[in-house]
């Protein structure tokens, strides 16, 4: 399993109060993380993977249903490595944003849930 950088829930790097060092995370934590990044990201805004994220046009409009939006986000939950299954997806949708709570299972059996806002 990879390990990577840990981000605060804002996204930002985490640094430790202490050591002022920059924290890593793995396993099923890394592969959570992994899964809110991809939730928050934009398909075409990163460059090297310009198919990586949401694809905005069909999470945005007056006609989106929320089930248009819980199809998109299966399908990035399930292109993130280490997701075997996407168990649930809930969208709660507040103006122009949405608080997205989901459960996966990584390829290990092992339960991943997460949450993320998404910008609608």
């Amino acid at each position: 399993m990879s390990v990577d950088l840990r981000l605060t829930d804002a996204g930002d790097l985490w640094v430790s109060d202490k050591a002022r060092d920059l924290g890593w995370i793995g396993g099923i934590d890394g592969i959570a993380q992994l899964c809110a990044t991809k939730l928050r990201l934009l398909r075409g805004e990163w460059l090297t993977d310009t198919s990586a994220g949401l694809d905005w046009q069909r999470v945005i409009g007056p006609g989106v249903t929320n089930q248009a939006i819980e199809l998109e986000i299966r399908r990035v939950l399930d292109s993130v490595p280490g997701v075997r299954t996407v168990v649930s997806v809930e969208v709660t949708r507040t103006g122009r944003a949405a608080a997205v709570a989901w459960e996966a299972t990584a390829d290990t059996g092992e339960l991943i849930a997460g949450t993320a806002e998404v910008e609608i």
